[in-house]
Formats: structure tokens, sequence, C-alpha cells
């Protein structure tokens, strides 16, 4: 699937990047000295970020957007030099890197790539990192935890609107009664994170949830990559309450893991 540019208000989606920014930070503690590069940075949010948290560090950011880029310097982030270059199109760094980083942005990779472009995406990260360097991933997960059973609830009408307007895999979604419907737990998730910006285009083409478990160990070991760290995390406490609040669920959801924090190392 390909991205069509035209699809994106440009000024909603820098509305979302900004509120996101925080939530990306945990991965700053796994960050090491040296150089960073961020893939995907979008209009330089999280880069502004770690030019505070790591003054002294050379700090390059890619995105395939042009107007992103355009963005990102306008921020006029110290010892920061921005690539308009896809994901899986080498690019030539001013040096090797000690860091790279996907805070939120794989998934817009895997979404409107082919398959054999996320993996040239990840041989591309490891030629750019120093050995012993590592790439860091903060983003979600697909769960493969199967069907949920949702009945008659406030929020089930977006819900069912959602699942048959969601164009990137045609996740599980059948009515089983007057006023319940059986789905996969992956389209939920991917509804609880989409449903405040749905006014977005691109988010009924897109995956939050991209690659599931044993994807991403073998997306990172067959691209040269050893992993030392694979944190599992559940939906955030606010999407939690959300769909307590808001949807009846038969199945007690809150230990699902759906978010990762993956620290791969270049030996």
């Amino acid at each position: 699937m390909k991205l069509n540019r035209s699809d994106i208000d440009l000024s909603k989606l820098m509305q979302t990047l900004r509120k996101d920014a925080r939530k990306k930070e945990e991965f700053f503690r796994y960050i090491g000295d040296g150089p960073i590069l961020e893939i995907g940075c979008g209009s330089g949010q999280v880069l502004k970020r770690m030019s505070h948290a790591f003054p002294d560090a050379a700090l390059y950011g890619i995105d395939a957007d042009s107007r992103m880029i355009a963005a990102a310097k306008r921020k006029n982030i110290p010892n920061c030099v921005f690539y308009n270059s896809l994901a899986q199109s080498p690019v030539e760094l001013a040096s090797k890197v000690n860091n790279v980083i996907f805070p939120a942005s794989l998934h817009e990779i895997v979404s409107f790539s082919n398959n054999a472009d996320v993996y040239q995406t990840f041989r591309n990260v490891h030629s750019y990192l120093t050995k012993g360097g590592v790439a860091i991933i903060w983003e979600g997960m697909r769960s493969d935890y199967g069907n949920i059973t949702i009945s008659d609830s406030p929020a089930l009408g977006g819900l069912v609107k959602f699942a048959r307007q969601f164009e990137y895999k045609k996740y599980f979604f059948e009515k089983t009664g007057k006023t319940k419907y059986s789905v996969s737990f992956d389209l939920l998730a991917e509804y609880v994170t989409k449903k405040d910006r749905l006014d977005i285009q691109m988010e009924y083409k897109e995956t939050h949830f991209p690659l599931n478990h044993a994807e991403y160990e073998d997306l990172l070991k067959s691209t040269g990559f050893e992993i030392s760290v694979f944190n599992k995390k559940p939906l955030h406490q606010n999407e939690l309450e959300w769909i307590h609040r808001n949807l009846r669920l038969e199945e007690d959801i809150s230990n699902i893991p759906v978010y990762v924090l993956i620290v791969a190392k270049k030996p």
C-alpha cells in the first residue's frame, strides 16, 4: 500500500504529533553517547526534545514528507541535519551514528511500504550504525490475542463505523446478535488509539500495531541485530479507562500487551 500525501491534513497531523511527543520519551534512557538518527522524524518534535536532553550530540532526521522536513527545519534545532528521503532509500550521513530511533514511526513504514522495503530500511539502519550502536523502537505490537465480544454500549456505533472503513487489514469483525459483535482485539486497539483523529483520512489506511513479537524478532535478527531489550506493555491507562466507560466487553483486556520497546544492538 502506498501513501497518498493528499490524504494528510498537515495542520491536524502536526497537532497529533505535538500531543504524542511526550509519550515517546521512555526510550531516552536507552540512548548512549554519540550521534543520534531518527527515522521518520516528522516535524522534529522528538529531535527538539533530544537536543535538550543530549545537547552535545549530533542529530540527524530522515522523513519522506518534504512538508514535515520543512516544518522541522523551522524549529532551528541545534546540531541537527535533515534528509528528505524514504526510509528504505540509503542516504549519505555526515557520520556514522551510535543511536537510531524509531519513536512510533515504524508503523507508518510498514503500513505504506512493502515487506522488502521494511527489511531494506533495517539493513540501512545497520549500515548507519557504528559497531556496538543500537536501534531503539518504541511502537505498537500486534497482539494475536484473538476475538472479543462487545455488547450494546455508548461507543459501539463508532467502533462499527470504523471497522467498516478501516482499510489496512481485514481484522475479524462479525455481528453475532441484535446488539452484539465479535471483533479481533487488534481492531479494538486500532480504534481506541485513533478515535480522536478519525477526521484524518490516513488513520483509516495505516495500522498502529504493525508487527507481532515473532515478526519484530525476525526483522531485527535477519538484518544483523542482537535484541537486548524487548519490553511489552498493555494499552495505556487512559485508553483502558475509556474502553471501560464506553464499551461493554465480556473479556478482561487490561493485561494484553500491545506496545513494545525494543533495543537492538549492532554486534
